[in-house]
Order: C-alpha cells, then structure tokens, then sequence
C-alpha cells in the first residue's frame, strides 16, 4: 500500500502575496498596499484580526464580491523602534483564517551622500571588510562612502558572501585625476543611526588599481 496525506484549502479568500517584506524609515509615514480576492462565487465577509500595535489596516472589515478585489492598506507607526518587526495578521472569513507574514525592517534615514559617477573619468575598486567598534559587521543595511576632500566618490552597501560565510563591501571609487587624490571613508552604523568618521585606512587614488579581494578584503 501507498499512503499520503494533505491539506486542502477551500477558502476562496486569500492575500495576493503570502508575506510582505519591506524596509521603512523612522519618522516617515510609510504605507502599502496589497490585494485580499475572492474567487469564489458568492460574496465573503472578511475581518482582518492579530494586528501588533504598530500596525493599522484600512479597511480592516468588508465584504468580497464574488471574483471581488479589495486592496488593504497597511499603515507602519512612525514610532516603531528601530530593527526587525515580524508578526503574522489574519484575513478571518468563513471558511477560516488566511495568514498574511508582515516583515518590516526599521531603520534611520542614510546620510545624503552624493554621489555623480557620470562627472569622472576614472576609477579604482576596493574590496573591504567593515569593523564597528571591534566587532566585524554583519548588519546588510550598513554603508560605507568613501571622499576626497568634501565630495562623494564612492557608495556601496554591505553585502553577504555565502561561500566565505563574511560579509563584504565592494566599492567603486571615482576621479578625474590619474592618482595622488587623498582618499578616507566614511561608515553609516544602521544599528546605532551614527554616521562614523577618521576610519582607518586612508588610501591614495589610483586609476583602474584593484585594493582587496574577497579572499584578502581592507579592513575598515
């Protein structure tokens, strides 16, 4: 004999997508908006319940029509403290309850660093590591800018490297000079909302140069 079991959902009401994921910024108003359907063929009566106390929908409650749309909008509270906030929310109807996942990463707003590529004629790349007060980072939402004098010449953000298990930030640093321009970074510390200066080290431009690799990366 062969034997399986699973699971059918008769529901005809569901969210459009079964999680929503998205970065907003503290003391914004930040708002989404995503589908609940009906495709059934009678009308369904709908309450949206298990709401975490930084979150508000609109409608909240209704009726689908049948092969009905309804968009919900999702409002995110200007106060949420700053990191990770998951919790899951319920469509109740019915014929039961349809989950909606709701990840928010929270976080400040970047320092404005302008950045004009376009302007230079040449370029040099860094492949680094960032230390944050003795610890390497880990946090994907850092940042680091790199300048000569006051302006900008390089942005990149920290990226996850799945076969060496670290994390790493690949930067492409700007000129109009062949070499000789002084260069020092700047890091953007997502957890603590501080931008960081004097890091060490400084470094010397010099067109198409390659500094670091990710088997070797700077260390920042």
């Amino acid at each position: 004999p062969v034997e399986w079991e699973f699971v059918v959902n008769r529901n005809p009401v569901s969210w459009n997508t079964p999680e929503l994921n998205e970065v907003v910024y503290l003391d914004n108003a930040n708002q989404f908006t995503i589908n609940l359907n009906n495709i059934g063929t009678s009308t369904e009566e709908f309450t949206i319940t298990n709401l975490p106390w930084w979150l508000m929908v609109m409608p909240n409650y209704g009726q689908l029509n049948p092969g009905g749309v309804q968009p919900v909008t999702l409002y995110i509270n200007e106060n949420l403290n700053l990191g990770t906030h998951l919790d899951t929310i319920y469509a109740n109807t019915e014929m039961g309850a349809e989950p909606l996942a709701v990840n928010i990463s929270a976080m400040c707003q970047y320092p404005e660093w302008d950045l004009h590529a376009a302007l230079y004629q040449y370029n040099m790349t860094v492949t680094a590591q960032l230390m944050v007060e003795g610890e390497l980072s880990t946090d994907g939402f850092d940042r680091v800018g790199v300048v000569a004098g006051d302006e900008c010449r390089g942005i990149a953000q920290l990226e996850y490297e799945g076969d060496l298990d670290f994390h790493l930030v690949y930067l492409t640093v700007y000129s109009n000079q062949l070499s000789g321009e002084n260069l020092t970074f700047r890091i953007w510390d997502n957890s603590t909302c501080h931008e960081l200066w004097e890091i060490d080290p400084t470094l010397e431009f010099i067109a198409n140069d390659i500094i670091g690799s990710p088997s070797a990366p700077v260390l920042l």
